[in-house]
């Protein structure tokens, strides 16, 4: 694979094996591997390195008013060019969750990432969003969809800094956000939009 990147052309050699085994109709399983290495790349290009990657997920739909899927990732970065950090760690986790209830739909998503430095064992990056919302679907009225969602989001930066004394201080920022939001979808009479 060629990629285009801010620091020129960049040849990635990339293998994977996947597969999804059909446990029923309703419910999956899947397994996966992926193995990247940047074989040509300018001398300190961020996307130099090898990256393998081992994943898993689930999707289940066994009843007709439940979804549920996940998909749970560990990625392995190393041999990254000079720079903070040389052997990264990074585990990934994305859920859903589906409930169906006559009109009204309640569903959920957690997402969460976690990036740790191999060499020293510090927490570098956390990110995590968590939300619940409501979709109402009259059955018997097409032209009208309200939906509301709720959203917390973590996110949360480890670094490294040399003060004017030359000492290594470490940062960790951490910032919260919380969101809330609500959607009315209308359609109009007489095809106005």
């Amino acid at each position: 694979r060629l990629d285009n990147g801010v620091g020129g052309r960049t040849n990635r050699a990339v293998m994977g094996l996947g597969r999804t085994f059909e446990l029923r109709p309703d419910v999956k399983v899947m397994l996966a591997y992926e193995r990247s290495q940047v074989v040509d790349a300018p001398e300190l290009d961020p996307s130099r390195g090898t990256r393998d990657v081992l994943s898993g997920g689930l999707y289940f739909a066994a009843v007709d008013w439940l979804r549920f899927g996940a998909i749970y990732e560990v990625r392995w970065d190393r041999d990254l060019p000079t720079g903070v950090y040389r052997e990264i760690l990074q585990a990934v986790t994305r859920n859903t969750l589906d409930i169906q209830i006559d009109s009204v739909t309640l569903f959920g998503l957690f997402n969460y990432v976690l990036t740790q430095d191999l060499e020293t064992r510090r927490v570098v990056r956390e990110d995590m969003e968590a939300s619940v919302g409501l979709a109402y679907r009259p059955l018997d009225n097409d032209d009208l969809i309200l939906i509301a969602r709720y959203s917390r989001l973590v996110d949360r930066r480890s670094d490294t800094v040399v003060s004017l004394l030359g000492e290594a201080l470490v940062l960790d920022e951490r910032r919260l956000s919380d969101l809330v939001s609500v959607a009315a979808i209308i359609e109009l009479p007489l095809g106005l939009t």
